[in-house]
């Protein structure tokens, strides 16, 4: 990687692309509760540094022998513990509640010590999560702590909730007709000018709303626009139900 601070974040990493589970030599981080509206379940986070990258691994759904492993780095038992790919010769078949996914999160150049650069790429991770999941609860500490895990998370939302009252100042021609057309329209957080409003395709995801340019997107149904546009889908999905 050039000397530039290049990152790279996949919020939900598939395990089929990295079949073998985290790389040895990782160092545990923290485990905590991701809420995900409906669901909740617990996610341990995974650091590696390399020559050229540092890497945050997640391995979701995991319960407390599971972190065992994890905080000794027995990442090759856990990957061998699951339904689909458990070999005769496994050397430990940890008991799961569920079946576990994993995947390499965020990867960015090397910065700082273990323990700052775990914690900057565990901010990015829960930065490209927004809207979709949030970590509720501590689990268990390893590079990171709960003080430290504490702060991160305060962090967060007093970020969050600045650019929520900054964006509630600004609102444009496109919120103002999500909010008229019954969608709720609500800030991210994320970034003043973003809004998030229910999809006029009833279906439980979110438009998403750039104030700034009085567009929206959404790309389940892939459809963008205006504020015509938004009101052109909310009419024929209302022509479709009635």
């Amino acid at each position: 990687m050039s000397s530039t601070n290049e990152i790279h974040v996949t919020p939900w990493p598939n395990p089929e692309s990295q079949p073998d589970g985290p790389p040895v030599g990782g160092k545990f981080v923290c485990a905590y509760s991701l809420h995900l509206g409906a669901d909740e379940v617990d996610e341990a986070a995974v650091f590696i540094r390399g020559t050229t990258e540092d890497e945050l691994w997640v391995v979701s759904r995991v319960g407390p022998r599971t972190l065992d492993e994890l905080e000794k780095g027995r990442y090759t038992a856990i990957v061998d513990s699951q339904p689909s790919s458990v070999p005769q010769s496994a050397e430990l078949l940890i008991e799961l509640d569920d079946i576990l996914t994993w995947g390499l999160a965020v990867r960015a150049n090397p910065a700082g010590s273990e323990v700052d650069a775990s914690q900057n790429l565990l901010d990015t991770l829960f930065r490209s999560r927004f809207g979709h999941g949030w970590p509720s609860r501590f689990v268990r500490g390893g590079l990171i702590g709960q003080e430290g895990f504490d702060r991160l998370i305060d962090r967060l939302k007093t970020e969050l909730e600045a650019n929520a009252a900054a964006a509630k100042k600004r609102r444009s021609e496109i919120v103002v007709a999500a909010e008229a057309l019954g969608l709720g329209p609500s800030p991210t957080g994320t970034d003043p000018k973003f809004w998030q409003a229910r999809c006029p395709s009833g279906r439980h995801h979110y438009v998403f709303i750039n104030a700034d340019n009085n567009q929206f997107g959404c790309g389940y149904c892939e459809r963008k626009g205006g504020p015509d546009e938004l009101a052109e889908f909310v009419a024929e999905r209302q022509k479709k139900a009635g």
